[in-house]
């Protein structure tokens, strides 16, 4: 696999972190997505306000079936 896709995907936990309200909120509670720019994954997380920490709840290929709907 060519190392820029390996490194660009990985950039997205940083974006997570650094903004946690920065993806689009789901139809379930507490649950956001954020699309990857260059290979279009789709991460589903949440915020653990209290611990402070980004919880990823998984990361799916546009083509298969989505567990959650935006809100």
């Amino acid at each position: 696999m060519p190392r820029s896709a390996c490194a660009r995907p990985s950039l997205v936990p940083f974006r997570c972190i650094r903004f946690p309200y920065v993806g689009r909120p789901q139809a379930v509670e507490g649950v956001r997505k954020l699309v990857t720019r260059q290979y279009h994954y789709l991460v589903y997380y949440t915020v653990d306000e209290p611990n402070e920490d980004v919880v990823v709840l998984s990361i799916q290929h546009p083509a298969r079936e989505r567990e959650h709907q935006d809100a």
